[in-house]
């Protein structure tokens, strides 16, 4: 009986969950429509992941707009600085590409290293600022703090937040096209959550230096 309930109670918890991430999926889809408001509506996404992350039980709507409302200046901030790398990333492959010999290479590692400061930006600055009280200068030293000192979970989330860019980009279109529900159901609410795993273990095992929410 207790091995029954235990399953019962853990397929609960998975339907929950899973319902919970695709409810977000399309409320972060429908608040970056204006795409100014990406940055707080992918810091609202984490809020809300962290603490699913953690095991709480989360009223989604009421959250997600709390934290939207709350962390918006930051997230802003935060926001309009990734999509300015992003396009600029996307220039420099499209010049890249037309380009030979050295200095391809170069902007090659350039590339990445740029890349890598956005994965990094997107996941833990978004995490601390959805869950810390602190200014946005002491976000981002926290950040650079973390991932310094816990490179594997790092490059694991940056594998992690690339998979479904890669997937959008390389899978063939009819099999795009077969799992198109799951692209609208999970493509971000889902990897997020995994980064949420991944880096409340991360705050557990490293102390921060700000106040909690």
């Amino acid at each position: 009986m207790d091995r029954y309930s235990g399953l019962k109670n853990g397929l609960i918890a998975f339907l929950t969950v899973t319902g919970d991430l695709m409810a977000l999926n399309i409320l972060w889809f429908l608040c970056c429509l204006p795409i100014i408001t990406i940055g707080p509506s992918t810091n609202a996404l984490f809020t809300v992941t962290l603490k699913l992350a953690e095991g709480q039980a989360v009223p989604v709507l009421r959250t997600f707009f709390k934290a939207f409302k709350d962390n918006f200046k930051q997230s802003l901030v935060v926001g309009v600085f990734s999509v300015f790398v992003i396009f600029t990333l996307y220039a420099d492959v499209n010049y890249i590409l037309a380009i030979e010999g050295t200095l391809q290479k170069i902007y090659i590692v350039v590339a990445c290293i740029v890349l890598a400061l956005l994965l990094t930006t997107i996941t833990y600055l978004n995490a601390l600022i959805a869950k810390y009280n602190n200014t946005l200068k002491g976000h981002i030293i926290n950040t650079l703090k973390l991932a310094f000192v816990s490179p594997i979970q790092t490059i694991l989330m940056w594998v992690i937040m690339l998979l479904p860019v890669l997937m959008v980009l390389f899978v063939q279109p009819i099999i795009l096209l077969y799992m198109g529900w799951f692209f609208i159901l999970f493509l971000v609410s889902l990897p997020v959550y995994v980064c949420s795993i991944i880096i409340t273990g991360v705050f557990k095992k490293f102390s921060i230096e700000s106040e909690n929410k």
